[in-house]
């Protein structure tokens, strides 16, 4: 608490369900649909890298952040 203090930070008390606070959980979301629904990486490198494609794609559409993915874009077999 003390450091807090220090560092001028205050603690506000949200719900435990209210992720939609959260800025980033709104952009996240979108970014979960594309790189990870219907998705089984074998490794961690893998899923890195949908990630960051996932991320590219939703940074080079920005138009498209207020509809809803309706198709994955990348698929495993």
């Amino acid at each position: 608490m003390a450091e807090a203090e220090r560092l001028n930070i205050e603690f506000v008390p949200i719900p435990t369900n209210a992720s939609h606070l959260n800025p980033i959980e709104t952009h996240f979301g979108k970014v979960q649909d594309l790189a990870l629904t219907g998705s089984d990486y074998p490794d961690w490198p893998s899923l890195q890298k949908a990630l960051q494609d996932a991320m590219r794609w939703r940074n080079a559409h920005p138009s498209d952040a207020r509809k809803k993915v309706r198709r994955l874009l990348w698929s495993r077999h």
